[in-house]
């Protein structure tokens, strides 16, 4: 009687193999067909290349050099943008000498030059024309005649 015991035994585990191998190959075919279908939607076409600005990622990079390393830009053809938060460590005047400066480098048809300054409790904006800044670099303005040109405002944050 003991030895029925075992015959019986031994085609279930082979079954149980069987299944499992079956099993096996139902689920590999599965994940084979799927990753051969791809997405269940159609790619959607994009209509309008991005055009990125090098101008941007140039005056980024100057900026950083200098310390000034959360600035956001954009160069645009009529105006130049620029938000930034001053580091404690900078003086004022001197981070928005050298934004001046380098933003008339990478924005020579531009008619505006305008930074935010991000601080905790309020934005402050500075506006000067690039005229101005050339004017000024070349030691056709004064110091004093260039600050009356800098158009200031502050805005409180909410």
């Amino acid at each position: 009687m003991g030895t029925k015991d075992n015959q019986k035994q031994i085609p279930r585990k082979g079954k149980k193999k069987w299944i499992f191998l079956i099993l096996l190959v139902i689920i590999a075919g599965a994940v084979f067909w799927f990753l051969q279908k791809g997405s269940p939607g159609e790619a959607v076409s994009i209509e309008e290349d991005i055009e990125l600005n090098p101008d941007n990622s140039q005056l980024y990079s100057l900026l950083s050099e200098a310390g000034i390393t959360d600035a956001m830009i954009d160069v645009q053809e009529k105006e130049t943008l620029i938000a930034l938060s001053i580091p404690q460590v900078q003086n004022k005047e001197d981070v928005l000498s050298f934004v001046y400066g380098a933003a008339t480098g990478f924005s020579h048809n531009a008619d505006k030059i305008t930074v935010h300054i991000l601080t905790q409790s309020e934005v402050e904006e500075y506006s000067v024309t690039t005229e101005n800044v050339v004017k000024y670099a070349d030691g056709k303005l004064t110091k004093e005649e260039f600050n009356n040109a800098v158009i200031k405002q502050t805005f409180p944050l909410q």
